[in-house]
């Protein structure tokens, strides 16, 4: 498995025009909508021309080789929720994203549970092999909340895991995702997973690439 994430360039032209959050069946890109359980795949040059749809009650895998870019697409995705007229609580679980304070000072409808994950202790830290705990934060959040849910760094979980452990991980944060209406991003490298890991993550997901 290889390691390191680039982080260079924002990568403007590769955001969408239009960000829109809906409760409805379909994630929209231009003139195409997919519905039900296949998975909208959604290259870098689409992304740039497209009004993307976020569904409620959906898992995102957003693939990325440039840590910087899923980072400015997560900040508007999370202005719009702010806008939504709704309750929202952030789950952010971070290795790679470089999110300050301020990046949310701004947000009122947009409470926010941020972790570190490392093999270090201390405050607000989770380890990287404490899969159930995550679920438990995460869980414990929707009892009250919409959750957003935003994991960076699936291939470290992965790499204190076995797969079996991991993909049932994924499988329990689809569930809650869907059973409290809430909205997770999921960011990996593809350079990081091994192929046949990656076509797993890829064939229940929706794909995001930016």
């Amino acid at each position: 498995m290889k390691e390191g994430i680039e982080r260079s360039g924002l990568g403007q032209n590769l955001m969408p025009k239009n960000i829109n959050i809906e409760n409805t069946s379909a994630v929209t890109v231009k003139e195409l909508t997919i519905k039900g359980s296949q998975m909208p795949e959604i290259s870098s040059a689409q992304v740039g021309d497209a009004n993307l749809s976020i569904r409620h009650g959906e898992v995102y895998i957003i693939e990325t080789k440039n840590i910087n870019r899923a980072e400015e697409f997560l900040r508007r995705i999370f202005h719009e929720l702010d806008g939504n007229n709704e309750k929202y609580t952030l789950c952010l679980y971070t290795r790679h994203m470089g999110f300050k304070a301020e990046d949310f000072a701004q947000l009122k409808n947009l409470r926010v549970n941020a972790y570190q994950i490392s093999t270090m202790s201390g405050k607000n830290i989770i380890s990287p092999a404490s899969l159930g705990f995550i679920k438990h934060t995460i869980t414990d959040v929707a009892r009250g909340e919409k959750p957003v849910v935003v994991i960076d760094c699936m291939d470290t979980l992965l790499l204190y895991s076995d797969h079996t452990t991991f993909n049932r991980f994924i499988e329990e944060i689809l569930d809650i995702t869907r059973a409290h209406q809430g909205i997770s991003f999921l960011i990996i490298d593809p350079d990081t997973f091994e192929e046949k890991q990656l076509d797993k993550l890829r064939k229940f997901k929706s794909v995001i690439r930016v």
